[in-house]
Formats: structure tokens, sequence, C-alpha cells
């Protein structure tokens, strides 16, 4: 339960509770689909240097989408990472209308036409289903990490970032990033990790190579918090909490949760090494009928006024369904409504 007051700053319209406390499932308001002439899918190995040890292959990956202009901007050019979510178990940089990242394409776009350099980047995942219910297992079926359990998402994440930074496409310029779902929890979490030469962890990290900037879309940031919500999710009528806790058992390999809740961005907010006077700015966003539990943005509100963070350094917001139409109201599935904003918040950081 959080321990803190504060509400989510609802910019769009004010939200009323549901009346009597029943749930609420969420009605269908369908846009029609954007569409894009998409390139030709291309998916190309970041360099092996960034690649994680003990790996089978070299898993992290992007697709490109290179900025557009007239006349075309030349490199180097500002930059954004991508991330898809997928409950840590799926999605990738492609369209699925299954995994969750069936909009990707659509961002990287807008974010192209927006003279941006755009990278939809693959990480490890962890497999479905494979310790349901078990506590933490000291990684003995996966000695090597091949997939991806907490926190290997998250250095995945971060590699990527120190790739982007190095890449000649981008050398010298500004990074930003741009997460949903569990994508948006790696987001957070790179953007607050200022640990420093961490002996011992892959990828070696110092707070200079955090993101300039960060867009988080419906995260998961306290992988212990199962606060009950007062709404089902559509259209399959699932309990949130229940679904996410199924989720992050399978990620963090535990249900214990003093070990989920140190496995999360929020935990990063308590370390003695945290320094909240170097935050990069973050937007961080959600609806208020998300798949992801509407407690999850509060849980971060609460850690970051907890660790004494400037609220000049971000911004969080509650969309409502109704008010925007919003077709499925999660993730990159709200883009359309809060892509202006989030573009004009990457010209101010990103591209200066």
């Amino acid at each position: 339960t959080p321990t803190c007051t504060a509400t989510p700053v609802i910019t769009c319209a004010v939200v009323t509770p549901t009346p009597g406390g029943a749930l609420f499932t969420r009605p269908l308001h369908c846009g029609a689909a954007a569409s894009w002439p998409t390139p030709t899918p291309t998916i190309t190995p970041i360099p092996e240097e960034f690649q994680p040890p003990d790996r089978n292959g070299l898993p992290l990956a992007w697709r490109p989408f290179e900025p557009r202009g007239n006349p075309a901007p030349t490199p180097p050019w500002p930059t954004i990472l991508v991330i898809h979510g997928g409950g840590f178990w799926r999605g990738s940089p492609f369209p699925d209308a299954a995994d969750e990242t069936q909009n990707i394409i659509d961002v990287a776009n807008d974010l192209a036409d927006a003279g941006y350099y755009v990278l939809v980047v693959a990480y490890r995942l962890a497999p479905s289903g494979l310790i349901p219910g078990q506590t933490r297992q000291d990684d003995a079926h996966d000695p090597n990490h091949i997939s991806g359990f907490a926190p290997y998402q998250e250095y995945d994440v971060e590699a990527l970032v120190k790739a982007a930074r190095r890449d000649p496409h981008v050398r010298g310029r500004k990074v930003g990033i741009i997460g949903g779902s569990a994508g948006a929890t790696h987001a957070i979490w790179a953007a607050l990790d200022t640990r420093e030469d961490d002996p011992g962890v892959w990828p070696e990290w110092k707070p200079v190579y955090r993101p300039d900037a960060a867009v988080a879309l419906s995260g998961v940031y306290d992988f212990s918090d199962r606060t009950p919500e007062d709404y089902l999710v559509w259209p399959e009528g699932g309990d949130p909490v229940e679904t996410l806790r199924k989720d992050i058992e399978n990620y963090a390999l535990t249900n214990h949760p003093v070990v989920q809740h140190n496995l999360s961005p929020v935990h990063l907010l308590e370390l003695n090494t945290f320094d909240a006077d170097h935050v990069n700015p973050m937007q961080i966003y959600n609806t208020r009928h998300d798949n992801v539990p509407y407690h999850q943005i509060i849980d971060l509100q609460c850690a970051l006024e907890a660790a004494q963070v400037s609220p000049e350094r971000y911004t969080i917001t509650t969309l409502t369904d109704e008010e925007h139409g919003i077709c499925e109201s999660h993730s990159f599935g709200f883009w359309d409504a809060v892509k202006g904003r989030v573009i004009k918040f990457f010209n101010q950081h990103v591209k200066q």
C-alpha cells in the first residue's frame, strides 16, 4: 500500500471513482488504425563488445529507423531507443497484436518524422511459466543467463543505451528512451540507475551513461505491490493485480515480496548511492484502468517524493479511457493520445 498521499496529476480529465466501488470493465473505444509506409524489417545485432557475457549468440539487437526530412538530415543524429513490452516474457521489435507491440512501428515512424534516429531494441526474455509460484533458484536452471530474468533485462537495456552512445550514427548527440509496459520498467531503471563501476556486474555502468530523457508508458515500478484495484481489464475481464503477480514471479524467480521489491526500479531510489540532485528529465504515464495496476504509478511517485527528487525533473500523468477514446488503454496503445507532448519533451531535452 502506498505510504504517501499524493496521486498522479491528471491533466486530461478528472477521474471520478467507480460508484459503489464496483469493478470496472473498460468499454471499447477504437479509432481508425494508423497506416504507415513501414520499411522492410531488418534487425542488427549490436557490437559484440556490448553483448552480455556467457551468452548464446548475439541476443541484443535493434531495428534502426533513420530520421526523415527534406533535405534529409546528416548524422550524427539525436536518438531515441524504443523498448517493447510483453510481460517480461514476450514481445519483439516487430509489430504483433499478440504481444503488445502492435503500435510500436507507429511510434518509431512518428519519432523518425520528428527528426530522430530511432532504435527499436530487442533484449533477452524470461520464458513463459517456467517457475510459477517458486522461490528463487539461484539461476541453477540457466547458469549462462541465456534467459532474461531480473535484473538481466534491465542490464540488457543499459548495454543497449551504451551501444547507442558509441554508434557512429549517434556519437556525440543525446540519447532518449521510451518504453511501454515491461519496456517502461526498463526505461525508468536505466534513467534512475546511478551505480558506478559495480564490481562483477555486467554491464560496466556510470551515471553519465543514463539516457538524457526518459518516457514510460504503463510501467511496473514496485514488483511487490499487490494493492487491489477497482476494475477489470478489457477485453478479457481479468484482474490486473493477479496477472501482474504471475508475470513478476516468472520474471523475478521468486514470490518473496522483499526480493521482488529489491529487484524493482523504486529500490534504486532507496540506495545510499542514489543521487537525487542529478536526475535526468522523465515523463511517466498510465491510464486509470490500465492493464498494469493503477497503483504502480503511485508507487513510483511516492518513491520519487521520498528520495526528494525535484518535481521539476519529472511529470506523472494519468489518462482516462473515456475522455480520449483510446482503443487499448495500455502502453503504446495510447501513443496517439500522448505523442504530441512526448515529442515536445524529447525536442526540449534530446534534440537540443
